[in-house]
């Protein structure tokens, strides 16, 4: 069920704010949570079986990982840590590399949701979950769950426990919530026709238009669906899309376009392979990894893993081999570069 439909805004999301204003504060989460599995599975209810799995596999592990940490059971406890980590990033390779069938809604999204959390549990930046109820709606919240962003769980969890419904915020959930709407619909969408007839030239100008019309849409409309996402509800999660056509850099644009995978990838791979606190020869390596990863993660061809390391290309330039001559560069021409 796509924001933009009918059935959304005029039935799904109107119930839903009826039955979450009618239900008292402290059980508000379950009609959360009963509502977003209702729109997880409305097009397919097998799609439920999955992230029910990842759900409620990531949950017990957690706390087992927990309890093995309290006794310091560390062999062990990096068993179940690792064990858990393969599941999840199998589970997620099958469908999206085998191809026998179909992918579960959103399973690359909340995987990562799961993996992040899975992570902050083993070092410590958060205690495990004990009430299942909250974890499954965390990992199942509707807003999300599609196209992110991807958040962290104790960025959730306090919102979740300490959420005060604003006349103020009501209105800025909703304004942002339109200006996704906006781009969706009166942008992305018209893009997208605009692209699918340039597509059919076989001119230079066609092709030109081809590329900046099909580049526009793909922002319109993830940016749209993000801020969409982020408006419902009024949660502060942050922006997932800083106008990124508007840097200077190849880094720049990536720290600014789909800004929580950013985060997710500098967080549990980058950092923890090292960073930047490392010589040069692994700094580079680092930055290899990510991007090879950051390329498998948007797609399954090879195309995709050539377009990752195609711009970790550009990231690791900018840094070490042509830095001082891109700052020679005048800021407008570094922006039309960047394109």
């Amino acid at each position: 069920m796509a924001f933009n439909t009918i059935t959304f805004l005029f039935f799904f999301f109107p119930v839903t704010l009826f039955l979450f204003f009618l239900t008292p504060k402290k059980y508000r989460q379950y009609t959360l949570l009963i509502t977003s599995f209702i729109f997880y599975c409305w097009g397919d209810t097998k799609n439920l079986i999955f992230i029910l799995f990842s759900a409620l596999f990531s949950y017990l592990s957690a706390i087992e990982i927990e309890n093995l940490q309290k006794e310091n059971k560390d062999k062990e406890n990096k068993i179940v840590f690792i064990t858990t980590i393969i599941a999840h990033i199998g589970l997620l390779a099958f469908f999206k590399y085998a191809g026998l069938m179909s992918m579960p809604l959103g399973i690359s999204f909340y995987t990562f949701s799961v993996l992040s959390y899975i992570f902050d549990v083993y070092y410590g930046k958060c205690g495990a979950e004990n009430n299942i109820l909250n974890y499954l709606l965390y990992v199942s919240f509707f807003p999300k769950v599609i196209s992110g962003p991807i958040i962290q769980f104790h960025d959730f969890k306090n919102q979740l426990a300490n959420r005060i419904v604003t006349r103020r915020g009501v209105v800025e959930g909703t304004q942002l919530f339109m200006l996704g709407l906006f781009k969706k619909v009166l942008l992305a969408d018209q893009l997208g026709m605009a692209y699918s007839s340039f597509a059919q030239t076989d001119t230079v100008v066609g092709s030109y238009f081809t590329v900046i019309s099909y580049g526009l849409q793909l922002y319109f409309d993830f940016s749209g669906y993000s801020d969409m996402a982020i408006g419902i509800f009024g949660f502060h999660f942050g922006k997932n899309f800083d106008e990124p056509y508007t840097s200077h850099s190849i880094s720049e644009f990536w720290r600014r376009w789909h800004i929580s995978l950013g985060a997710w990838f500098r967080d549990y791979v980058y950092i923890p392979l090292g960073g930047n606190r490392v010589d040069t020869k692994r700094h580079i390596m680092n930055l290899l990894v990510v991007w090879l990863l950051t390329g498998i993660w948007h797609g399954n061809t090879l195309g995709f893993i050539i377009w990752g390391l195609y711009h970790g290309f550009f990231v690791i330039g900018e840094k070490y081999f042509f830095h001082d001559l891109h700052q020679r560069i005048k800021p407008g021409l570094q922006v039309a570069l960047t394109q």
